[in-house]
């Protein structure tokens, strides 16, 4: 049975690790955990292996926690992602000059291909020698196997181009 926990609170050190010890102590198993300081914030989700009582332990202990830790957590029982056919996975890296709208424009453009986003990580750094804001973004993705992907990389090279970003669409390297 998989679990995931989403949890956002004030910044508190050790709150990660304080969380995989509980998980651990529960004797379920992280797979996958991303967190993040935003601002003066703690936030992050996790992926939860265990047996259906391991989980509920664990569930239970985390209610607990919840109020006496000032942290928001939300808990929902998962399962593995079935695709209805093969992908390819890839990513792409975009850089850019900050602006709106360019992350509603790259989605757009995936989803009128029925390309499935499975990681989405952005920042905006300043870039030091030039004083502009900088965007870049980091994207995973699951590429339909017959889509033609010389053509979509050519469609895609020409969105950046009217868009005026700098981008990489490759294969994932495994």
């Amino acid at each position: 049975m998989k679990l995931t926990l989403t949890f956002l609170g004030q910044q508190q050190p050790g709150l990660v690790i304080r969380l995989i010890q509980i998980v651990a102590d529960s004797s379920c198993t992280v797979r996958e955990c991303h967190s993040n300081l935003m601002g003066n914030h703690s936030a992050g989700h996790m992926m939860i292996a265990g047996d259906w009582h391991e989980i509920a332990r664990l569930e239970n202990t985390l209610k607990q926690l919840e109020p006496e830790s000032d942290i928001q957590i939300s808990l929902s029982r998962t399962e593995d992602l079935e695709l209805n056919q093969s992908h390819v996975p890839y990513t792409i890296e975009v850089y850019a000059p900050d602006r709106a709208g360019i992350m509603q424009e790259l989605t757009q453009f995936l989803q009128a291909r029925t390309i499935l986003i499975t990681q989405i990580k952005t920042n905006r750094n300043r870039a030091s020698k030039m004083m502009a804001d900088l965007f870049c973004v980091n994207l995973s993705l699951a590429i339909p196997a017959d889509i033609h992907i010389i053509s979509l990389r050519e469609e895609f090279l020409d969105f950046c181009d009217n868009a005026n970003i700098d981008a990489i669409l490759e294969p994932v390297k495994i």
